[in-house]
């Protein structure tokens, strides 16, 4: 198996992908070699989270 110590990667994944498919591509990535996984986020705000979760009907202590 080849190495490409020098190689980095940065995987950012909408949120509309399921979470089973972002993990296969990070098995890719590590198969193919490239040790340096990254993950690129953006912080949601509590007013999208708690948005969010009314939506979903979802009802937890401390969300208003």
């Amino acid at each position: 198996k080849e190495r490409h110590a020098d190689l980095s990667v940065y995987l950012r994944a909408d949120r509309e992908v399921p979470y089973g498919t972002v993990v296969q591509v990070m098995d890719g990535v590590k198969r193919s070699g490239i040790e340096k996984l990254g993950m690129v986020t953006e912080p949601a705000g509590r007013e999208r989270v708690t948005e969010e979760l009314i939506q979903q009907g979802v009802r937890r202590k401390g969300v208003q």
